[in-house]
């Protein structure tokens, strides 16, 4: 059973989402946008409005929650 290249990416993004959930912090939240960005292509490419509303307001979501960890970091 040969994958197309798109079903690929979607793993891909599945991959980043599951691993970022290993780390904490700033690393989890980078590692999540990348998979959230991911799915947001994935979406766009088999025309799912679902994933594509999803995943653009998590990688909202996880800009805010950055903005405000570096934030905190920054005396």
């Amino acid at each position: 059973m040969e994958m197309s290249n798109i079903e690929i990416l979607g793993w891909v993004a599945t991959l980043f989402i599951i691993v970022s959930f290993l780390f904490e912090g700033l690393k989890l939240r980078i590692l999540n946008t990348i998979g959230a960005v991911l799915w947001l292509y994935y979406g766009y490419s088999i025309n799912s409005n679902s994933i594509i509303f999803l995943n653009g307001t998590l990688i909202v979501i996880q800009f805010i929650k950055m903005y405000q960890i570096q934030k905190r970091q920054t005396p």
